[in-house]
């Protein structure tokens, strides 16, 4: 990224890391940026992926009529919703494929996806929720979920989030996505700015709910095994407890 923020902290860092003993990055990606952008030995990086609170395997599995779609992310240029709603919404509803989007998050576009949603005259097929506290009825209920981000995902929750409630995930394969997701197992991974794809890729989830269900086995067991919050604390406290012994 080139805003003001994270030059600021790639200053910081590659000039004030000699100050610090342990960096903690929730992806290999991130771990990758700070070696290579920062000059951080990678000796003093451990990658730690985020993890979620044990979740009892609440899933179900009745087929909604039209599909359920679900965004979660707050509106910002980076998440590439303008983009998802123009090149792959757009183009289902007029092949008439059936489904339903709801998209929850904060609009930080002064209303822009509303825009949007209005002039590609998406409203029957489009719902915002705005900013949503409690989300778990709509990971419950949907079919396919979906993060179109562009770029600035490390270890996203969101998708964390829809393992966790066995639903598949589709997203481009950028910067952290590809160490949740193992294309064609857990959801699909496309490359960035191939819209067509990512529409295929779509409706071939809409079309096939036994993938979809498939899928969403697979990535309640991957989230279980690599993404659950015990695991996330267990790998902190051995890495505080070995920086401790070489002081």
């Amino acid at each position: 990224s080139i805003n003001r923020l994270d030059k600021a902290f790639r200053f910081s860092e590659r000039y004030l890391s000699f100050l610090v003993d342990l960096y903690i990055c929730n992806s290999s990606i991130s771990k990758t940026l700070l070696v290579e952008r920062c000059n951080v030995p990678k000796e003093k990086i451990v990658v730690i992926y985020n993890g979620l609170e044990f979740k009892k395997r609440l899933v179900e599995k009745k087929k909604n009529k039209p599909p359920i779609l679900f965004i979660a992310a707050n509106f910002t240029p980076r998440k590439g919703l303008v983009e998802f709603l123009v090149k792959v919404i757009k183009p289902l509803n007029k092949q008439g494929i059936r489904f339903h989007l709801f998209m929850a998050g904060r609009d930080e576009m002064n209303g822009i996806i509303y825009k949007t949603i209005k002039e590609n005259k998406l409203e029957e097929v489009v719902t915002l929720l705005g900013f949503v506290n409690e989300t778990e009825s709509y990971y419950l209920t949907t079919d396919v979920f979906i993060l179109p981000s562009l770029e600035g995902e490390g270890c996203p929750t969101s998708i964390l989030e829809a393992m966790s409630y066995s639903k598949p995930s589709i997203a481009f394969n950028v910067d952290g996505i590809p160490e949740l997701i193992e294309s064609g197992k857990h959801g699909f991974l496309v490359e960035k700015g191939c819209y067509n794809d990512f529409q295929c890729k779509l409706k071939t989830l809409i079309e096939n709910i036994s993938l979809r269900h498939q899928m969403g086995d697979f990535a309640y067991k991957r989230y279980r095994e690599k993404f659950d919050i015990g695991t996330c604390v267990e790998e902190h406290a051995k890495s505080f407890e070995n920086l401790l012994r070489k002081v």
